[in-house]
């Protein structure tokens, strides 16, 4: 099985959606760019269709890092907004080093021998088992060429 851990904000939005969705609101225009959640997440339409693009490409299953998945908010329920299937989330969603040793645990746990990690934060990775499949967008969020690189680290079907 293949295995792709999702970070939602700084992956699936950036600094310049944020810019453009206040822009949106405060005008009362909406141009179908994003997808609101709730209490102001949102995700970016274009970044939303890359990452299925990796699922289809890849045949990879989705495991939430983000802190989207916090406890109290139901994997399934973020799945069904996103439109994909997620089979699961990590034990620590909260990010910083909680966040990669709950990543190393989970592969541990489950003998997941191909994985890639798509987060745009970047402490505590390179000091990780991790580290050499970390893909990290950075303030674009994800783009074509990330999606490359991750299709590169898991694969195609």
């Amino acid at each position: 099985m293949k295995v792709l851990f999702l970070d939602i904000d700084g992956v699936l939005n950036c600094y310049n959606d944020h810019i453009g969705r206040m822009i949106e609101k405060k005008n009362n225009v909406e141009h179908g760019n994003y997808k609101d959640f709730s209490k102001g997440d949102f995700v970016s339409i274009e970044k939303l269709n890359l990452l299925k693009n990796i699922i289809v490409k890849t045949d990879c299953k989705v495991v939430g890092i983000s802190s989207w998945f916090s406890k109290l908010r139901d994997v399934k329920l973020v799945g069904q907004f996103l439109e994909i299937d997620i089979i699961d989330k990590v034990r620590d969603t909260g990010g910083g080093k909680g966040r990669v040793l709950a990543i190393e645990d989970y592969i541990t746990e489950n003998n997941i021998e191909k994985y890639c990690v798509l987060d745009d934060q970047s402490a505590y990775y390179s000091k990780s088992i991790v580290g050499r499949y970390h893909v990290r967008p950075e303030r674009l969020g994800l783009t074509a060429d990330l999606v490359n690189k991750v299709i590169e680290i898991l694969g195609e079907d």
